[in-house]
C-alpha cells in the first residue's frame, strides 16, 4: 500500500505546485493543506534538460527548520547532477547510434579527417579515388543530419 501525493488526494503540496508552475517550489509547514504535512518544509523542482524537457521531479522534505534553507541548495545541486548525467547518457546513446550506422570506409575516412588529412591524402592512404572519399563524406553527412534531426524531434 502506498500514498498518493496528487493534489486531488492530499491538497497543495510541493510536487503538485512544481508540476503546475514548472519551477522550484518551497512550501513551509503552514502552507500545507493537510494537518499531517504541517510540520514539513518541502522543496520540489522539475528536472528539466537544457532543451527544457521535463524528465521528472525532485522533492526533498524536512521537519527541521534549521536545515530547510540548506535543503534548497542541496536540491538545486542534486537536480543539476541528475540532469547532467541524464544528458550525458543521452549523448552517449546518440553517439552509439551513429557509430552503429558508420562502419568500414566511412569510419576510416572520419578518423583520418579528424586527424586533419585532406581528401587527396585520405584517398591515397585508403587506396581509393578522391571522388570515393567525397561520396563517403556525403553519405556520412546524410546519416549525421538524419540522426540529429530525429534526436532533436524526440527531445
Amino acid at each position: 500500500m502506498g500514498i498518493s501525493f496528487k493534489e486531488e488526494s492530499c491538497g497543495t503540496n510541493a510536487i503538485s505546485m512544481a508540476m503546475r508552475l514548472k519551477r522550484a517550489v518551497c512550501l513551509k509547514p503552514q502552507e500545507h493543506y493537510w494537518d499531517i504535512f504541517r510540520k514539513w518544509y518541502c522543496i520540489a523542482m522539475p528536472l528539466a534538460t537544457n532543451g527544457e524537457k521535463i524528465i521528472g521531479y525532485l522533492d526533498i522534505s524536512t521537519i527541521d527548520k534549521k536545515i530547510a534553507d540548506e535543503m534548497t541548495i542541496v536540491i538545486k545541486l542534486l537536480s543539476e547532477k541528475i540532469i547532467n548525467e541524464y544528458e550525458e547518457k543521452m549523448k552517449e546513446k546518440e553517439i552509439e547510434k551513429i557509430k552503429m550506422d558508420l562502419k568500414g570506409k566511412p569510419i576510416e575516412i572520419l578518423q583520418l579527417q579528424a586527424k586533419g588529412y585532406k581528401e587527396i591524402v585520405i584517398a591515397k592512404f585508403l587506396k581509393i579515388k578522391p571522388i570515393t572519399v567525397k561520396y563517403h563524406k556525403k553519405k556520412i553527412m546524410e546519416k549525421l543530419t538524419k540522426n540529429t534531426r530525429s534526436y532533436s524531434k524526440s527531445c
